[in-house]
Parts: C-alpha cells; structure tokens; sequence
C-alpha cells in the first residue's frame, strides 16, 4: 500500500486552481477624441467629465488643446475632432470676467505688465504692484455689479475701436484674450502651440470657420451643453444612457439617475451675467463679435439637426422643451428647433 501510495501521480497545479472566470463581454472599441478647447465655452468642465467617464482624450495638456484648430486637429480617421461653441455675448463677458478675476487672468495679465517696456520703466520706481489690466479695466477685489460693468465697458470698447478700421493687428490685449470673434479665430487661425487661439493672428475667415463647423466629427454648443455630450456618448458608444432622454413630462430620466456636470468658474464670479449688461452697450459687444454671431447660429442649426438625427435612430427624445439661453440678435430658438433637423447628419459610423 504505502508502495503504491509513492508511485501515484500528485495533483498537478492547474487541478487546484479554482475554475477561470468567465470572459468578459465584448464591449465596443471607443475612438480617441481630439477636443479643440476654445477659451470660455465650458471646455474646462468638459475635460474633466470626458476623462472621469474614461474617454481617451490624447497626451495633450490642457493648454495644449487652447490651440488654432488647423495645426492641433487630427487628420486620423480613428480620431474623432470634437469642438464646442459658445453664444458670442455671453462668451465675450466671460473673458472678460477671466481676464479679471481669475488666477489664470492674474498671471497673463501680470506676464504682459512685467514683459511691458512702458512699465518696466515704473516699475523700477513705485509701480511694481500694479497690474495694467487691473489699473484700467478694475481689480479682483471690487466684485460689485458696478465695478465689474465699469470695467467692462472700456475694455469691450477698447476692441470695438479697431473692429472696423484698417488697423487690425498690433492691438493691445494686455496679455489676455483678444476678444475679436475669439472662436472664429480659433477654427481658422495657423499659429502653433498651446493659447495661440488667445491672441490675434491676422484676419479670421468666417468662411474657413463654416467650413469647419459643416465638417467637424462632433460638435456642441455651451447653451446645450447637455445634450451636446449625449451627442459624443451616441457617436461613441452606439446609444443613449439613460441620463440623456427625456420621459413624457419633458424632463430627464430619474429612473437612469442624472449625468452630473462640472461647472469651471477658475473663481470668477457666478452672479454676473448678460440680463446686468445695459441694452446700449449690445450693440457695441455685437460689433466686436459679428462673425461668431454668424458662426454660432450655424453652428446652432446643426446641433439641433445632428440631435434631431440622434432621436430618430434611438427612438427617444433628448431635446427636451426648455430652450438654451439663445441670445444672438435676431435669435429665434422656435424657429432652429424646427430647420435644424434638415441640417442633422450624426451617425456612429466611424
């Protein structure tokens, strides 16, 4: 026995490990996105919820993608170019309440008031602490209704002087950004690496820039900023979560629990906003922003068409019945919520 006992074979390994798991079901390749982040359209909030949800957004820093659109975009099919565009009054004050209040803002403006010739000179007797945006367009400190509207006004007027002249370039930014159809610019300029898009470049071609708003993988808009990402999870993914239709009383699903959004204000105030811009000062913001007015209610037209074209192949609603803040002049939301379907062309395939 104990003879037989030594000669029978051991239990080999593999016998003792417990069985394998079951494979892991096969789940759908996702594309890397290329995100052009132009300044001021809530790009900072979208990166943060892209990479939380595990979307692969490239090896590019954040200043990086603040770049000119035709030197950053990728020409790889497997990359798909995503870009949001923001309503251009609200997005001009949003500049410039960054360029004011915010660390960023501080350390541009600084930058600029250090690199100044002019200001070295003072600098070298009693004008060290003083920044020359904060001297003349108001500090971070005074975040009153009045100080921030007293500030506003010359700087938006300062661009609006050379909106129409023939001296475009050579225009004083004080560092920051140059609000002369920013997001124009952004689609069409050529200057390479990270905040190229923030300072002036020669002219911005509103036509280069509809070309690319027809052309674009993805596309958003800041005032459906929402269902903007719902467009990038149905191109992705190939459906809906459930955060992104809407039930019968028009509002979101509370069954597939609420997509949770981040809001970036860099610490600028949150309670200042266009309803405290007077009626006279419109037109002068108009001005300075007449080709993003074009280019954003273009660009408007084809997100209402490309989720128009989402809800027909899903077979559920994501436009819900609140209309975006749509302030453009001449805007007329009803109106894009029937044309833009004509214009929707989003589809998954790659």
């Amino acid at each position: 026995e104990n003879g037989q006992a030594r000669f029978m074979p051991r239990p080999t390994r593999q016998r003792l490990l417990p069985p394998p798991p079951p494979p892991l079901p096969a789940q759908r390749w996702q594309p890397p996105l290329r995100f052009l982040h132009i300044p001021k359209t809530a790009g900072t909030s979208a990166i943060v919820e892209l990479q939380a949800l595990g979307y692969d957004l490239g090896s590019a820093s954040q200043p990086a993608m603040e770049a000119c659109y035709p030197p950053y975009k990728s020409s790889s099919p497997s990359t798909l170019n995503f870009i949001l565009l923001r309503e251009p009054r609200s997005h001009v004050l949003s500049q410039f309440l960054e360029c004011r209040f915010t660390r960023f803002g501080s350390w541009v403006t600084w930058a600029d008031s250090l690199r100044h010739a002019e200001w070295q000179k003072e600098c070298k007797r009693t004008r060290c602490g003083i920044n020359r945006f904060g001297e003349r367009f108001g500090g971070s400190r005074n975040r009153t209704a009045a100080s921030i509207l007293a500030g506003f006004e010359p700087w938006i007027r300062h661009f609006a002087r050379v909106q129409g002249s023939a001296r475009r370039s050579g225009v004083d930014d004080f560092g920051c950004y140059d609000a002369r159809s920013l997001q124009t610019r952004a689609l069409t300029c050529a200057r390479r690496g990270g905040y190229a898009s923030h300072h002036y470049d020669g002219e911005a071609s509103l036509a280069g820039a509809m070309e690319v708003v027809r052309q674009v993988d993805l596309l958003g808009v800041t005032e459906l900023y929402h269902e903007s990402l719902c467009l990038v999870h149905f191109r992705v993914q190939g459906a809906l979560p459930p955060s992104c239709v809407c039930t019968a009383d028009a509002n979101r699903s509370a069954g597939g629990g609420t997509m949770r959004h981040e809001h970036r204000t860099h610490g600028g105030p949150r309670d200042f906003g266009l309803s405290a811009l007077p009626q006279a000062l419109l037109p002068t913001v108009d001005a300075v922003t007449r080709d993003d007015a074009q280019l954003y209610e273009a660009a408007l037209r084809r997100v209402v068409g490309d989720i128009r074209s989402v809800e027909t192949q899903a077979g559920a609603r994501v436009l819900c019945s609140a209309a975006p803040r749509y302030s453009a002049p001449g805007g007329d939301w009803a109106s894009l919520r029937r044309t833009g379907a004509a214009t929707g062309t989003m589809s998954t395939t790659m």
